[in-house]
């Protein structure tokens, strides 16, 4: 395998002075180009913000670089079932050809986004215990009332294997960048696909980056893939960009996802009122 060179402290090739030029621009660009909710998330509980592959790609983008992603490691029991999925990229220097930095990144079926899924009450198999399932609480407006999702095993795991081996390939590439450009002081690993995780808008900001957060979240409830709403979109407005969608656009799809939303609860109730008579 091909070493990278590393610079020892005594080979510095930059002055402190022009060091400190560097991170200052740097600095610069991560607070000026860089987007909350797109490019970076803020996770609640971490110190520093969560960055996302756009993030990544801009940062890759600006400092010359290109990226080769390869899988190194695959597991596939289709028997159990059980997939998992390991993928290096490398970054390479457009200008110069030269090799700047490997990552490392893994996915595997038993993480708990894939393994479990959340449903209604309604939709709970018979021999479910309910008091021994994991629950989440949500408030509807349109009903005035509380609701409980409960979480149960995914049964129908196959239909992501394609998304786990992305997320393995994605996280392998934020690894490089984060090593490659030096923003560790400014950014944590990618965390984008723990199923608790929604970026964090500023509160004193009514724009996209609310809308995107609350797309997000009925997203996740409604148990969708991103591919499955990317196709929605896609169909809507003729492209699967979600950042170049208006304020307005981002509202048509909220809510068409609160509908999608409202609908199951009325299901829910009405075999819920069903099984009562």
């Amino acid at each position: 395998m091909e070493e990278v060179q590393v610079i020892e402290k005594d080979d510095m090739v930059v002055s402190i002075e022009e060091a400190k030029e560097r991170y200052k621009r740097l600095q610069g660009f991560v607070k000026f180009v860089m987007k909350e909710g797109s490019d970076y998330g803020v996770v609640p509980g971490t110190d520093k913000p969560t960055l996302l592959k756009p993030g990544a790609e801009k940062l890759n983008n600006v400092y010359g670089l290109s990226s080769e992603i390869n899988l190194i490691e695959k597991t596939e029991e289709w028997d159990k079932p059980f997939f998992n999925y390991m993928f290096k990229t490398t970054l390479y220097d457009k200008r110069k050809g030269v090799k700047v930095a490997e990552g490392i990144g893994s996915c595997n079926s038993m993480e708990s986004k894939y393994r479990f899924r959340w449903v209604f009450g309604s939709e709970l198999p018979a021999d479910e215990e309910k008091e021994l399932l994991k629950t989440k609480k949500f408030f509807s407006k349109k009903h005035n009332r509380e609701y409980v999702m409960f979480r149960i095993l995914n049964d129908d795991i196959f239909s992501q294997v394609n998304t786990i081996q992305k997320m393995a390939a994605k996280r392998s590439y934020v690894d490089a960048t984060l090593k490659a450009t030096r923003t560790s002081d400014f950014f944590t690993q990618d965390m984008e696909d723990l199923s608790d995780y929604q970026p964090v808008a500023k509160k004193d900001i009514k724009d996209k980056k609310v809308l995107l957060d609350s797309i997000a979240t009925f997203r996740d409830t409604l148990g969708m893939e991103k591919e499955d709403l990317t196709l929605i979109v896609k169909e809507m407005f003729k492209t699967a960009d979600v950042s170049k969608l208006t304020t307005e656009q981002l509202t048509e799809i909220e809510n068409l996802l609160t509908e999608k939303l409202n609908k199951g609860i009325e299901e829910a109730e009405t075999i819920k009122q069903e099984t009562l008579t």
